[in-house]
């Protein structure tokens, strides 16, 4: 309003693509043995409409990897080869016709193999399989792949092979995705959920930080005060400025540690309740997953003792400058 521009960065939950024809470059790259295009395409079995799932070709099945656990790969655009997760408690089993509805419309296919793919978890996705002739025809955006997946030959280099990777995306103004970042291809979903959970552990850990700031100072403040005679006649009797303090902080120290033992599991259940609750809520997807553990609860007791310990120093500072005579006058009771 009033001639200002605002400028707001929304992520949209819609794939990129590339052209195919990065197929073809990719494969080229020294160390490369295999460049493989893989579709996402959404499908859903109605013999079990609440498994998750995404359909592809079969090539990509080379990707995770799958392999085949019973029957054959599909031939023919009427075969398909299914998740073994889409099959549990259905009763089907290979040489059965079942329906699955991708791109509005419902199709009978006749199960020609289970694949599994090792480690795949409930909480992720399950996989169908078409040909790639029939799953280029379903995909509405002809010519194009969702993501390409590189298999490097048994002895290539890893930097070199990287480097010419980067060099053909970088050309065809793509992105490559290594390592732990590959999972954002396959579920671009879980980094809006990430940044979501990021900015609101932000906002909620800020209000913590404040709320540690102020109440841990005011109550060790207001301890050092009631226990000032006591503090004083430590003074009067010769205790020096330094000890006082590593009393004090001393105190503080097995408080917090006290603290800790008492609130890191109380944290790590209520971390796992809340993922659970914003998976629910629709918050995160289903295989989003929160890590830190051991780790996060031992950060966490570092940074509230590192508040606590400053807040009982500077509640002590004040206190311990005081001089043996006045400590003397301050340790006085009034008859």
């Amino acid at each position: 309003m009033f001639g200002e521009t605002e400028y707001t960065t929304v992520t949209l939950p819609e794939r990129g693509s590339v052209p195919a024809t990065l197929v073809d470059r990719l494969a080229a790259v020294p160390g490369v043995d295999r460049a493989v295009g893989d579709r996402f395409l959404a499908v859903t079995a109605v013999s079990a409409p609440d498994v998750p799932a995404t359909g592809h070709g079969w090539a990509s099945a080379a990707l995770a990897p799958y392999r085949t656990v019973a029957g054959t790969p599909p031939r023919s655009d009427g075969e398909i080869a299914v998740d073994a997760r889409l099959l549990t408690g259905t009763g089907l089993a290979p040489g059965d016709t079942t329906e699955i509805i991708t791109g509005g419309t419902g199709r009978t296919y006749r199960i020609s193999g289970v694949v599994q793919a090792d480690g795949a978890g409930a909480s992720s996705g399950a996989a169908l399989f078409f040909t790639d002739a029939h799953a280029a025809r379903l995909d509405p955006r002809p010519g194009r792949f969702d993501a390409i997946g590189i298999l490097a030959a048994p002895e290539a280099d890893r930097s070199a092979l990287l480097a010419g990777v980067r060099e053909v995306t970088d050309e065809a103004e793509a992105t490559a995705y290594i390592g732990d970042e590959r999972g954002l291809t396959e579920q671009p979903e879980a980094r809006t959920a990430r940044d979501f959970t990021l900015q609101a552990g932000a906002a909620f850990g800020g209000y913590a930080a404040m709320i540690i700031v102020f109440v841990v100072t005011g109550t060790v403040g207001l301890s050092v005060r009631h226990r000032r005679r006591d503090l004083a006649l430590l003074r009067a009797i010769a205790a020096t400025p330094g000890q006082v303090r590593r009393m004090l902080l001393g105190e503080v120290g097995l408080l917090t540690l006290l603290a800790a033992v008492v609130g890191v599991p109380l944290g790590l259940f209520a971390t796992g309740w809340i993922r659970d609750e914003l998976v629910t809520r629709q918050f995160v997807p289903d295989g989003f997953t929160v890590r830190g553990g051991l780790l996060s609860g031992a950060a966490v007791t570092v940074a509230v003792a590192a508040v606590a310990l400053a807040s009982g120093w500077i509640a002590a500072r004040r206190t311990t400058r005081i001089r043996p005579t006045e400590a003397l006058g301050e340790a006085a009771v009034e008859w």
